[in-house]
């Protein structure tokens, strides 16, 4: 497996590609690895040189742009403030592992209340398991085969509507496993304003 740094500037930003030739693929990923600090490319290996260009060139506005956007979102913590239930609080400031902890045991015990106040009106008779966790892409899930329910540990950010909303949604697949109209049918059935919160939930509007 080959590997090499390239480096341009786009849109005024100066970046570091990390690309790597995998001959097993047959089309390119290009993204920003936190863990390598620069952008990476995993890339067919019988590519010109032309055609690795044209992807560069093609993809990184897109993506810088998407990088630049999500900076501009506000932060669920920062020195001396915590959002709280979409409130803003005041904190003292946490390492990493101090900050997790301390929002996995706030968290628990709220979003577990709100989980068992909506099996009672969702008429669900046997209560879930309520795990809560750092996850990077979703904010929740339900387990049908251990009979549990995982939510996002930074849903403790949020206002109580939108740690409902995800509550609703998860709960919804106790009766129908999959996202077809029957099972949206549920959750606006308890939720009515869920595409609305879901909009803020993406917008990361903690408020």
């Amino acid at each position: 497996m080959r590997q090499e740094v390239r480096y341009y500037n786009f849109l005024g930003t100066e970046c570091k590609i990390l690309v790597t030739y995998k001959p097993h693929i047959r089309s390119w990923c290009l993204r920003y690895s936190k863990t390598k600090g620069c952008y990476t490319l995993s890339s067919p290996t019988n590519v010109s040189e032309f055609e690795i260009e044209r992807v560069i060139k093609k993809l990184m506005p897109q993506l810088i742009l998407k990088r630049l956007e999500k900076d501009k979102r506000p932060k669920p913590f920062g020195p001396g403030y915590m959002y709280i239930l979409g409130k803003k609080q005041p904190m003292m400031d946490m390492d990493e592992t101090q900050r997790k902890k301390f929002l996995v045991k706030t968290a628990l015990p709220i979003i577990k209340e709100r989980v068992r106040i909506y099996e009672r009106m969702m008429g669900i008779d046997d209560p879930y398991k309520v795990r809560i966790k750092k996850v990077s892409t979703i904010y929740g899930s339900n387990s049908w085969a251990t009979h549990s329910l995982t939510f996002n540990v930074d849903l403790i950010h949020y206002n109580v509507d939108a740690i409902d909303s995800v509550v609703v949604h998860e709960l919804a697949h106790h009766y129908i496993h999959n996202h077809s109209g029957a099972f949206y049918d549920i959750v606006y059935r308890y939720c009515p304003k869920y595409e609305e919160i879901q909009g803020k939930l993406k917008r990361h509007e903690y408020e």
